[in-house]
């Protein structure tokens, strides 16, 4: 008799710790999802944690800055009680993670190429997280977040090389090919500003256009290869739109061993 008790004991216990052995793992699975998930965007470089944060524009919009905080920041999971509709449709798991900070942060401005003052400040970001059929997924509710690296990181001087805008004028003379070919495609009334980064890494790191975001040295070089491209610059402009309102935008430039220079696609840094 105590034989089988003992039995039906062990019985019970299996039965019970199996689905809790279960959920232990799950939840583990989860945090180790959210703790991955961050790693891509929030990244710490030297003594700093870095992510892709947006800056309302004026004219409507946004552009991508790089921002910086002091510390790693606190990762949480949130589960949710599921449905009896989730469990019928092999729904595991149904939740949210998120990433807050409170502390001290600075941007790096691209426009005038500088880091801001460190200032208090408070930051989160949440994203849905489920699992069904084995299978876990990541939904974004609001906060839309992008991939960084440490070679975007700009030092304390000037990321992008620093040079003065030119005026292209009736009367300028084209000091390069490049000047030449914007200048010859301005009507007489246009009175464009430009400011030439020319093959600078830095400034193509940082551009932001409809074709290329970002684009890294493999995927640019690629392209030049396939394009049978000699030479390429990415150029500043700054011109008056519609009702008088100045526009700033980014152009990027490549010479074709065949056609010569052509403006591929415009954007901002």
């Amino acid at each position: 008799m105590k034989r089988t008790h003992s039995l039906c004991y062990i019985a019970l216990i299996m039965l019970i710790g199996f689905p809790l052995c279960s959920v232990a793992s799950q939840d583990a699975e989860a945090n180790e999802i959210a703790r991955g998930h961050f790693s891509t965007y929030i990244l710490k470089c030297g003594d700093g944690y870095y992510f892709w944060g947006t800056e309302l524009l004026a004219r409507g919009g946004e552009r991508l800055q790089i921002k910086e905080i002091k510390g790693p920041g606190n990762i949480t999971v949130d589960k949710s009680a599921l449905s009896e509709f989730d469990k019928e449709y092999g729904t595991e798991f149904r939740g949210s993670f998120s990433f807050k900070y409170e502390g001290l942060m600075r941007v790096f401005r691209i426009g005038g190429q500088r880091w801001t003052d460190w200032v208090p400040t408070s930051i989160s970001f949440r994203f849905g997280l489920k699992k069904e059929g084995g299978k876990w997924s990541i939904q974004r509710l609001k906060d839309k977040l992008y991939p960084i690296s440490c070679n975007q990181i700009p030092g304390e001087e000037p990321a992008i090389k620093v040079t003065e805008w030119t005026a292209l004028t009736p009367n300028y003379k084209p000091q390069s090919s490049l000047e030449a070919y914007i200048k010859g495609r301005l009507d007489s009334n246009t009175q464009v500003m430009i400011k030439s980064h020319g093959k600078d890494w830095n400034a193509l790191n940082f551009f932001i256009g409809s074709k290329f975001i970002r684009p890294d040295r493999a995927t640019w070089q690629a392209y030049l290869d396939r394009e049978d491209c000699r030479d390429w610059a990415v150029v500043s402009r700054k011109y008056k739109g519609r009702g008088g309102r100045v526009i700033e935008d980014v152009v990027l430039y490549i010479q074709q061993n065949k056609w010569g220079w052509a403006g591929i696609d415009t954007g901002s840094f």
